[in-house]
């Protein structure tokens, strides 16, 4: 009885794996089939040509870190202060700053 179930047992795996290998023979013969080169060049000539751009594509700059801004109608600043100016930043003309009676 129990070699009668182990042969009964290989049988039913046996016809399993001849369905599976029919299974696959197409896809292994199709595998087989298959040629690099011919492919690749078939490939080639199926995909459409794009049209050409007439104008050139444009390019990224090259990164300029920032930097600060430069003043240039007044020059730089005398390391004792700023100049004729006092510390309240009149440069003690009082004409020009339309006191009346002052230096006149």
């Amino acid at each position: 009885m129990l070699s009668e179930a182990v042969v009964q047992g290989a049988e039913i795996i046996s016809s399993r794996a001849a369905e599976q290998g029919r299974r696959y023979e197409s896809l292994t013969a199709l595998c087989r089939s298959v040629a690099g080169p011919a492919d690749l060049a078939n490939f080639a000539r199926s995909v459409p040509v794009m049209p050409h751009h007439h104008h050139p594509i444009p390019r990224p700059k090259p990164f300029a870190p920032p930097k600060p801004p430069t003043d240039q109608s007044s020059s730089p600043p005398s390391p004792g202060g700023g100049g004729n100016l006092d510390a309240g930043g009149f440069d003690g003309d009082a004409n020009s700053l339309g006191v009346v009676g002052a230096g006149n």
